[in-house]
C-alpha cells in the first residue's frame, strides 16, 4: 500500500523513503530548496534545543552535506534564503524577557545583529538570484502595528541592506508573508522590489516595497556583538547527529488508516471588496497594491504574480472548530448547547455547515470544503501556477491529522479535487520548478515525498 497519495497533476519523480526518528525531533525546508531540511533535535519537553543542522540528501537519502545552523530558541524558528551561489543564510532570534526578542542573520562564515525590539521575531525571508527581502515588524521597544522589509544583498553585511517601514493606523496590520521579489536592476545588489502581504482583523493587504534604486536607511551600528557571537558560537559547535537522519527506502510500509474523505472541489464566486485602502501610511517606496477580505483567518499568502491567498472560509472557534449560528462556541454539533456569546454576523456559519479553504486572486475566490478548520498551510510557487497545501484534523477534535494538497492554476482557482495526503502530526514543502518535496511525521517515522507537479493532463 503507498505511503502517501499524489496531489492532482502531481506525480512520484523518485520512490518514497522512509526514516525513524525520535519524536522529540522537528524539521523545516526552505520553501525554494528540495532536498534539504532545518533538522532540530529537543528535549523531551521541547523546551530546549540540543543540536541543530542543515541537511541535504541525495537520490539514495543518504546525507550529502551538513552544516550547523544557529536556533538559540524553540519557539523562534529560524527563515532560510540562499545566495546566488548556493549559499545559506538565516535568521536567529533570543528571548531577553518582557517580549523583547534579539534579531540575528547568519551566513555560513559569519553571524550578524539585526536589532532588538519587542517581538521582533523574523516573520519571512525570501531571497532570488541572491536578491534578498527579509519581513520582520517594526522595530522599537514597544510592539507596534504595521512592518519592515529590509532589502539587501545575500552577501552584504545586514547594515547595508534598504529599510522600508510600513505604518499601519490603529491596532491592527502584522507582517504575514513575502509574496514575492523582483530580481536585482543591473549593476544593483538590492532587489527591484518585494511584494508583501500585512494581515489586518479583516482583511489582508499586498504592498510593494521599492528597493533599488534609492538610498538604503542603514540600521545604526550595534552594540550588541554577544548575539552575533553567541550565533557564531553555535556554528562553530559542529553539526548534530544525523543517523536519524538518513533516509532508507521502504517497500512494505505498514497499513495505514482507513483512507480520510476528499474535500468536494469548490465553485467560483464574485469576492465582495473589502473597505478602499486608506488606513495604511504610504511613505515613500511603499503601495499598497490589493487587498482582500479574510474575516475568518489568513493562511498564506503567494504572487503568482497576481497576490493570491488562502483563507479560512469558514469561522473557527477557540477550539479550532467551525463555529455556527445558535451552539456553543467550541462545539459546533451540540444542538442543546448555549448560544455563542461571541457569534452573530458573518462570524457564524450556517448550523451544520463544514470547514472551507478560500483562494482569493483579483475580485474572485474559489472556497473548497474540509472536515476541520486547517492547523496551518503554505503555498508554494510551481513552473505554472502552485501547489497548495495544509494540515487539518480529520474531523472538529479529532486528535487524528490529515495533510491535503491540490494545485492551483494562474489564476489562483483550484485544479481538481482536494487530495489527502497522508496521516501527519507535522509536514514540511518545498518546491523548485515543477520539482515539489513533501516531508510528512507521523509518531516516529518520517516519509520523503519527492514529486513531479506539471501539467495537469485531462485523465487525472
Amino acid at each position: 500500500m503507498p505511503l502517501f497519495a499524489s496531489p492532482r497533476g502531481c506525480t512520484p519523480r523518485a520512490p518514497a523513503l522512509r526514516a525513524q526518528v525520535a519524536q522529540s525531533t522537528g524539521f523545516l525546508a526552505e520553501r525554494g530548496t528540495p532536498s534539504t531540511l532545518v533538522i532540530a533535535d529537543a528535549s523531551d519537553d521541547a523546551s530546549r534545543l540540543l543540536g541543530v543542522s542543515l541537511v541535504t540528501f541525495d537520490a539514495a537519502g543518504a546525507i550529502a552535506a551538513q552544516r550547523p545552523l544557529p536556533w538559540l530558541a524553540p519557539e523562534v524558528p529560524p527563515r532560510l534564503g540562499r545566495t546566488a551561489e548556493g549559499g545559506w543564510l538565516s535568521t536567529f532570534g533570543e528571548h531577553h524577557g518582557a517580549g523583547s526578542v534579539e534579531l540575528g542573520l547568519a551566513r555560513e562564515d559569519a553571524a550578524e545583529r539585526v536589532g532588538e525590539g519587542d517581538r521582533f521575531e523574523a516573520v519571512d525571508l525570501m531571497c532570488e538570484a541572491g536578491a534578498c527581502a527579509l519581513l520582520t515588524p517594526r522595530l522599537g521597544r514597544v510592539a507596534m502595528p504595521g512592518a519592515e522589509v529590509w532589502l539587501g544583498a545575500a552577501t552584504a553585511p545586514i547594515a547595508t541592506w534598504k529599510r522600508v517601514v510600513i505604518e499601519a493606523a490603529g491596532d491592527e496590520g502584522q507582517p504575514l508573508a513575502i509574496a514575492a521579489i523582483e530580481p536585482s536592476s543591473p549593476g544593483s545588489a538590492v532587489p527591484r522590489a518585494a511584494l508583501v502581504a500585512l494581515s489586518f482583523r479583516k482583511h489582508v493587504a499586498f504592498f510593494r516595497a521599492e528597493g533599488a534604486p534609492g538610498d538604503a536607511s542603514p540600521i545604526a551600528a550595534d552594540a550588541g556583538q554577544a548575539m552575533a557571537d553567541a550565533g557564531q558560537a553555535m556554528m562553530d559547535a559542529g553539526p548534530i547527529s544525523t543517523d536519524a537522519g538518513q533516509t532508507t527506502a521502504d517497500a512494505s510500509p505498514p497499513a495505514p488508516d482507513a483512507s480520510p474523505p476528499a474535500p468536494d472541489a469548490g465553485q467560483a464566486s464574485a469576492e465582495t471588496p473589502p473597505p478602499a485602502p486608506g488606513n495604511v501610511a504610504a511613505p515613500q517606496g511603499v503601495r499598497e497594491t490589493w487587498r482582500v477580505a479574510s474575516p475568518h483567518g489568513v493562511l498564506d499568502a503567494l504572487g503568482l504574480p497576481a497576490p493570491t491567498v488562502m483563507l479560512h472560509g469558514t469561522p473557527v472557534d477557540d477550539e479550532g472548530c467551525v463555529r455556527t449560528r445558535g451552539a456553543l462556541a467550541g462545539d459546533p454539533q451540540d444542538d442543546a448547547a448555549q448560544e455563542d456569546e461571541v457569534g452573530g454576523g458573518d462570524r457564524d456559519a450556517p448550523t451544520g455547515s463544514r470547514a472551507s479553504v478560500r483562494f482569493a486572486q483579483g475580485g474572485q475566490h474559489v472556497d473548497v470544503q474540509a472536515p476541520a478548520p486547517p492547523l496551518r498551510g503554505a503555498l508554494r510557487r510551481l513552473r505554472r501556477g502552485a501547489l497548495a497545501t495544509w494540515i487539518a484534523p480529520l474531523g472538529c477534535r479529532s486528535t487524528r491529522k490529515v495533510v491535503y494538497a491540490v494545485r492551483l492554476d494562474a489564476s489562483g482557482k483550484p485544479e481538481g479535487a482536494v487530495i489527502p495526503v497522508a496521516d501527519a502530526e507535522r509536514y514540511a514543502v518545498a518546491a523548485s520548478g515543477d520539482a515539489v518535496d513533501l516531508w510528512l511525521q507521523r509518531g516516529d517515522a518520517v516519509i520523503w515525498a519527492r514529486l513531479t507537479c506539471g501539467e495537469v493532463s485531462q485523465g487525472r
